[in-house]
């Protein structure tokens, strides 16, 4: 079997791997929130997202060493590259396993981070009543979430935590009335 050849096997059993992961993901979203409790990183799950960008790098790597041994030099050049890449946006799956982003809640409120991407999460919250939550909403293009409050204090989340979903539900259990603002622009 050739090197590519070896490669590509690596790459499909690894793209398999990320499927049945990212199904995984998606069960564990459908889990609805109780009363109180908290939406936030799946530490598992961030563990599976640098692993598999891990083990894609590392083969990289590896056709990178074949095609170097071949004396093939813009191969070798190309997947070092790719594999430096690869490395770069696994590291991303870091922010999955930083609990500061998470939202909390419980019968008298919630609390949760109230910046959008930028500064630091542990100085950045707000701790809100139900009854001052008038509006939720979504980021135009992003995957990320807020309540409002009637003085315009937010709290925002990411639609990729598990349990988003089911959380949606919880706002509407504690605010019946609340109006759902759809997509708006920053």
């Amino acid at each position: 079997m050739e090197p590519y050849q070896r490669f590509l096997l690596i790459s499909c059993l690894i793209g398999f791997t990320a499927l049945v992961l990212f199904s995984l993901r998606r069960f564990l979203n459908g889990s609805g929130p109780n009363s109180q409790g908290h939406l936030g990183s799946h530490r598992l799950f961030g563990y599976a997202v640098i692993g598999v960008f891990c083990a894609i790098a590392f083969a990289q790597v590896a056709a990178a060493v074949i095609a170097g041994s071949e004396e093939r030099t813009p191969a070798m050049v190309g997947w070092g590259f790719g594999a430096l890449l690869t490395f770069a946006f696994g590291s991303l799956g870091l922010v999955a396993l930083d609990q500061r982003w998470n939202l909390y809640w419980d019968e008298q409120g919630l609390e949760g981070v109230s910046i959008h991407y930028t500064g630091d999460p542990t100085n950045d919250r707000h701790h809100l009543k139900w009854d001052e939550v008038v509006a939720y909403g979504s980021i135009t293009s992003t995957n990320i979430y807020f309540v409002v409050t009637a003085d315009n204090r937010r709290i925002y989340w990411s639609a990729m935590f598990p349990g988003h979903a089911s959380f949606l539900e919880v706002i509407h259990k504690y605010r019946p009335e609340v109006r759902n603002l759809g997509e708006v622009s920053r």
